[in-house]
């Protein structure tokens, strides 16, 4: 489970553990009567089904239960941190939420009594349902698992106005300050706002806001601010108070720029060196255990690698956490491999590119690990017909977060792309010699 952003003042709770569970190969999502399955086996949360004995290379529904008990009346959130490929969520027998981006984080607020619920979870992986998995296909490079991948919680939210996040962002590093965007949730009024901060645990101040449209910013000084980098990966917590409610966000104070050709940290020029990484396990899938996502940035930090490509989906929030603990860079890339132009060019796919960056940046907008963000690659980006889209994702992923890098992978032979003027950093895929490629022919020249 994430640790960050915390709720101290919340009641929260892990659902990780034995759900029961049933499995369906001849039905489809909307043939299922989720109140009249015998879920009489068992499975783990977080899990793969087609990972599993029973069901190893399947593709089907895995429907998932368990009880919730609920100590108190109230709204509830329930919050998943990646399952897929497309989901169906059900609180006492009625549908409550849906996902078709798989790997992002997502939530479903519910009211509910005192008492026990029964929560359900209608998982598939039938990527060839378009409909239903947009952003995979048959023939995607990577197998594309289907379960729910990571940790779920459920949390008693505040019964009115509460905040929802703090994002944290470098405004002078010199200065050591930092930029606050402040995200309200249960229907917060415009107007005036009291906010206790706390930096690292030190003296809370109160903070005067103007909330504007469920939001408000501030600028203020980290109390013994210290730079966040590779050598020296320095992180400082911020608790945010409101209402008897509070959040705790942990941030990095750091720049990532560009200047002609160079990529600077901190205003200084990096060189950035290192390895793709799929969370794809032979055993488990997308399902990561501490150790097996600490060993891999052991290993990569033993050869000297200082810089992660993430791909091709939004990672584990815990993964991040571990690179923003031992100073890794990450390029962060929401799914959507090999596109072509008829879906890019498609009215209805450009909102679901839009919401999967969103939900990806949301998640993981106060790590500062992440230098990148990036989306669809190796798309059809050379067709004319693609480019409203690049520009409405490119936009989009600039008003949630303007202070990283934006780029996008094209293949390597797309000599008429035709979007590169939206990137900060151009980025050409090679295949020396892979791919039906050749060195002299994929190499560039030196």
């Amino acid at each position: 489970m994430r640790q960050y952003p915390r709720f101290p003042s919340r009641n929260v709770h892990s659902l990780d553990g034995l759900w029961n569970f049933s499995f369906r190969t001849d039905v489809a999502m909307e043939e299922v009567d989720v109140s009249a399955v015998e879920a009489d086996d068992k499975t783990a949360v977080p899990g793969c089904f087609d990972t599993s004995p029973d069901h190893y290379g399947k593709h089907g529904l895995g429907l998932y239960v368990r009880n919730v008990d609920i100590e108190a009346d109230g709204r509830y959130r329930i919050r998943f941190d990646g399952l897929g490929l497309y989901a169906r969520v059900y609180w006492d027998g009625a549908p409550v939420a849906e996902c078709r981006l798989p790997y992002s984080t997502f939530e479903v607020d519910v009211v509910a009594a005192r008492g026990t619920h029964r929560l359900a979870v209608l998982a598939g992986n039938c990527y060839w349902e378009k409909e239903l998995s947009p952003l995979y296909r048959t023939g995607d490079d990577y197998y594309a698992f289907g379960g729910i991948y990571r940790s779920v919680t459920i949390e008693r939210l505040p019964d009115g106005p509460f905040l929802e996040r703090v994002q944290v962002f470098t405004a002078d590093l010199a200065k050591r300050t930092v930029r606050l965007r402040f995200l309200f949730g249960g229907a917060v009024a415009d107007g005036p706002a009291e906010v206790a901060l706390a930096f690292d645990k030190g003296e809370a101040a109160m903070v005067s806001l103007d909330v504007r449209g469920g939001a408000a910013e501030a600028v203020l000084a980290v109390p013994g601010g210290q730079v966040w980098s590779p050598a020296s990966p320095r992180l400082h917590t911020l608790t945010a108070a409101f209402r008897g409610d509070a959040v705790v966000e942990r941030f990095g104070l750091r720049t990532i720029a560009t200047s002609g050709e160079t990529i600077l940290l901190n205003g200084e020029k990096i060189y950035l060196q290192g390895f793709n990484r799929h969370e794809s396990h032979p055993e488990f899938g997308p399902v990561q255990t501490d150790q097996l996502m600490l060993d891999d940035l052991k290993w990569l930090r033993d050869i000297g690698a200082n810089y992660i490509r993430a791909v091709h989906y939004q990672q584990d929030p815990r993964f991040l956490e571990l690179c923003d603990e031992l100073g890794f860079l990450v390029w962060e890339e929401s799914a959507g491999w090999g596109v072509g132009v008829e879906r890019l060019a498609a009215p209805w796919f450009a909102p679901i590119v839009v919401e999967q960056n969103r939900r990806m940046i949301r998640s993981g907008i106060n790590n500062p690990c992440v230098i990148f963000w990036s989306f669809l690659n190796e798309a059809a980006n050379d067709e004319p017909g693609a480019v409203p889209l690049y520009e409405t994702v490119v936009a989009e992923i600039r008003r949630e977060d303007p202070s990283r890098l934006v780029s996008y992978c094209n293949w390597m032979n797309q000599a008429q792309a035709r979007c590169l003027e939206l990137c900060d950093v151009i980025s050409y895929h090679m295949y020396p010699g892979w791919f039906g490629g050749s060195p002299e022919r994929d190499l560039p020249a030196s």
